[in-house]
């Protein structure tokens, strides 16, 4: 299995540095789970709700 690399826009990056550290350590570890699996199991399609923290994600 290969490692898929994580981007961040600056925005995000900015956006995640601000939040607090409780948040961003949870954040992080999640993120850093999908280098290995891009697609976990019981991850859903969001679809459109309010308030929600969203992540692009372009799997090659």
């Amino acid at each position: 299995m290969s490692d898929y690399p994580i981007i961040f826009t600056r925005s995000a990056q900015k956006e995640l540095n601000s939040l607090p550290i409780e948040i961003s350590s949870r954040l992080s570890s999640k993120i850093d789970a999908l280098v290995n699996e891009p697609r976990p199991v019981g991850c859903l399609k969001l679809k459109g709700r309010q308030n929600q923290w969203r992540g692009l994600a372009i799997i090659e």
